[in-house]
Parts: structure tokens; sequence; C-alpha cells
């Protein structure tokens, strides 16, 4: 009885080991994929702060460029209808870097979430092996399943670290060049609104033009939203910056 007791229990082991070892190859194959998507969706922040930047110093000149163009294949009228024409056409290109800034805070975000997950599965993966170890009864100099856990603390943390470290100054660089552009356009733009009633000479020099009904408030709303999605996007950003410092102990105190 005694031996067909153990007999049963061998394979009660030996199947829990199985599926162990199962979930743990899944787990990583998940996290994989994640950490490409983060990666790919890193890449994409970053090429969207610099395209947001650089449409930010030439939002004037892309404006121009686009009615000399449309002037060329004749498109615009002379009249009033033109001029109609040529103000919606600056209003839609002032826009643009609006909805830039809106989807480096959606990319931000997103790469955020992301590595708040990878980092969090794979210190599952690390207490995993610890629980794969433990039912295989592996001595503590065996290296099998220490990839995630006890090697990479040992072995690649470190350099781990400086490298995420040295990519989040570049990210910050990017996002504070960006948003220092975006206030110092919207600010010289709301100063020319107000100058523009006793100087229009000189809020035409700083790229005070302004169209028709818009020209009071437009530049005001502007700067009013770009330091709402300013102030958001740099707390998430700090949200993120942080979450890599975050200690092991204390993660270890919210499992017990």
């Amino acid at each position: 009885m005694a031996y067909g007791q153990t007999g049963d229990r061998n394979i009660l082991d030996a199947a829990r080991i199985e599926q162990l070892c199962a979930h743990y190859q899944y787990t990583n194959e998940m996290v994989h994929r994640l950490w490409e998507r983060r990666n790919h969706q890193f890449v994409t922040l970053t090429a969207v702060v610099a395209l947001a930047a650089i449409v930010t110093l030439l939002e004037g000149g892309l404006a121009k460029v686009l009615i000399n163009y449309l002037e060329y294949l004749k498109l615009l009228d002379g009249g009033g209808d033109g001029a109609v024409q040529r103000s919606a056409i600056k209003a839609a290109v002032s826009v643009i870097p609006a909805f830039l800034t809106v989807a480096v805070f959606y990319l931000m975000t997103n790469v955020y979430h992301r590595s708040v997950h990878i980092t969090n599965y794979y210190r599952y993966i690390g207490r995993l092996e610890e629980e794969i170890r433990k039912a295989m009864s592996l001595m503590p100099t065996d290296w099998a399943f220490t990839r995630e856990g006890s090697y990479f603390r040992r072995s690649g943390e470190r350099v781990s670290r400086k490298i995420g470290s040295l990519y989040k100054w570049i990210l910050l660089l990017l996002l504070v060049s960006f948003f220092s552009l975006r206030l110092i356009r919207d600010g010289l733009t709301a100063w020319s609104a107000v100058v523009s009633v006793t100087d229009p000479v000189f809020a035409n020099a700083i790229g005070g033009d302004l169209w028709g009904a818009l020209k009071p408030v437009w530049p005001f709303f502007m700067l009013a939203f770009d330091f709402v999605m300013i102030w958001l996007t740099l707390r998430v950003y700090g949200a993120y910056a942080k979450w890599w410092w975050v200690d092991e102990e204390a993660l270890k105190e919210g499992y017990s």
C-alpha cells in the first residue's frame, strides 16, 4: 500500500513539474512578444517626438509651402474666397502639432504600461523558476532554471539598468526639447495676439497671422491645451522612469 502511494505521488509530482515547465515556457514566450512590441513602440515614440519638434519649428513655413503649391495648381481663388481658404490652411497646419502632442502622450502611456507588465512578468518568471527548482529538488549549485532569476541578477541586471537609464535620458531630452519648442511657440503666438491689436506689423513679424474669428482666443486655447498635455505626459514619464528602480524587497512585501 505504501509503495502504491509513493508511486502515485511520484506520478503527481512529475505531472506538476511538467505543467510548471509548460507554463514557464508559455510565459517566457508571451513576455518576449511583449518585450518586442514595447521596443518597437519606444522607437515609434522617439520618432514621433522628433517629427513633432520638426513640425513645430517649420509650422509657419509648412503653411506657406502648402499655400504656394495649391496656388501653383490653381486650386486657390484670388479673391475673398481665396483668403478664407488660406486662413483654413493655416488653421489646419497649426493643429498638426497638437495632434502630435496627443500622439506622444498616447505612446508614452503605452510604453509605460507595457514596461510595468514586462517588469512584473520577469519577476514572476523568477519566482516561477524557484518553484520549479524546488519541485525538481535541484541543488543550489545547479544552474537550471535560474536565467531570469538569480542568474540574471548576478550577471545582467546591472548592465540592463545602465542601458535602460541611457534610453530614458535620451527620451527625456527629446521630450524636453519638443515641449520647450511648443511652449515657446505658443507663448509667442499668444503674445502676438495681444499686440496685434495695436501693432499688427510686429505681430506678423513673430508669426501672429491668426485666422479671422479665431484670432482672439485660438493661441490661448493652444497654450492651455499644450500645457495640460505636457503636464500629463511628463507625469507618465516620471512614473515610467521611476518604475525601473522599484526595490525587490518592496515587491516581496506586496506578496506577504
